[in-house]
């Protein structure tokens, strides 16, 4: 139950970051560079700021290129938003594969949801939260279905030995 708990939070926190710039969405990253455009004032501002060609960025704009990781964290700099959030998600969206995707997934999923996981893990009120908050981790850390299947079924476990008592 904490489990569902935590992750409806870490949920919220992460629809609240996505409001933080009116109309981005996370798949389109034009709207995150339009965004910054608006911040400081212009495409030629933009472009002076972050040393960044007005072409290029009119090809990401224009949908004809995908945003660098590079150029999301800087954008993500300028509008006051996690830069690493922004890096992880770009590079989860131009994946080629779907093991990289899995991989870069993952490292955003960390950085966003559990980059606090070890304050989580001071803050916890038992050791039956503890273990959960730790399953949680090495799920999401796991780099192959096997290690992912192997702690999700020490987590069923868990949290079956503790509806049980």
């Amino acid at each position: 139950m904490a489990a569902k708990k935590k992750k409806a939070e870490a949920t919220g926190a992460v629809q609240e970051l996505r409001q933080k710039v009116d109309g981005f969405e996370r798949s389109d990253f034009a709207h995150l560079v339009r965004a910054a455009i608006q911040k400081v004032g212009g495409l030629r501002e933009l472009s002076r700021q972050l040393d960044w060609h007005s072409g290029a960025i009119s090809e990401v704009l224009a949908g004809k290129v995908r945003l660098p990781p590079y150029r999301a964290g800087q954008c993500a700099t300028v509008l006051g938003l996690d830069p690493n959030e922004l890096i992880f998600e770009s590079l989860q969206h131009g994946a080629k594969t779907e093991g990289e995707r899995r991989y870069w997934f993952g490292k955003w999923h960390r950085h966003t949801m559990y980059g606090g996981v070890g304050k989580q893990a001071r803050e916890a009120k038992s050791a039956h939260e503890l273990a959960e908050i730790l399953l949680q981790q090495l799920i999401v850390d796991s780099t192959t279905d096997e290690d992912r299947a192997y702690w999700k079924a020490r987590l069923s476990e868990l949290e079956r030995s503790e509806s049980t008592k």
